[in-house]
């Protein structure tokens, strides 16, 4: 039986995304699967990402990407294709 620290270690891990986590350079797209709306300010670029609701998608600056990536309720996903 591991102790109570090693759960917890294996509840934080997560699968990356199409592209990956930590991908420099190389903009990502986040999903909200959340309740409500949700807006997050990008620590290292100071930006504001607003999920209006649930299934709302949003462009992360690259530098803000990772912190963005551990939030619980946002998971990365393809880009949106264009439409014409």
């Amino acid at each position: 039986m591991g102790c109570c620290g090693q759960r917890r270690a294996a509840v934080a891990l997560r699968t990356p995304g199409p592209t990956g986590p930590l991908t420099p350079g190389v903009p990502a797209w986040f999903e909200y699967i959340g309740h409500t709306g949700l807006t997050v300010t990008g620590p290292a670029t100071g930006r504001t990402y607003r999920f209006e609701s649930p299934g709302a998608t949003v462009e992360v600056h690259p530098r803000d990407r990772a912190a963005v990536y551990a939030i619980p309720v946002l998971r990365q996903v393809e880009a949106p294709k264009p439409t014409l």
